[in-house]
């Protein structure tokens, strides 16, 4: 007596530093993870730089969207128009198949 067989294929595709929607949106590169400048720039460390004018944007806290500067200028422009992080985000899809017999 034959049994069903299930075969089960997960595959990954993974886009960092590739346009992701063919247009605008695009990850940072794995040497500059975080994006920082609305969306605009990828910095190398996790923090911001200090620079007193910029206030709040720019005093050594964690580095986000609304960041103004990155700690010690370690940046680079978004390969797309705008970005996301690198990190985890990265997998940008995951396609399941299931074949029975």
């Amino acid at each position: 007596m034959r049994g069903k067989v299930q075969h089960t294929t997960v595959v990954l595709i993974l886009l960092s530093g590739m346009l992701l929607d063919g247009v605008n949106t695009a990850f940072c590169t794995r040497s500059h993870p975080y994006v920082y400048h609305e969306r605009s720039h990828c910095c190398k460390f996790p923090r911001e730089n200090f620079a007193a004018a910029d206030g709040p944007a720019c005093d050594r806290g964690p580095i986000s969207w609304s960041s103004s500067c990155c700690e010690g200028h370690q940046f680079v422009g978004c390969p797309g128009v705008t970005c996301d992080d690198y990190l985890a985000k990265g997998i940008q899809a995951a396609v399941v198949c299931n074949e029975r017999r």
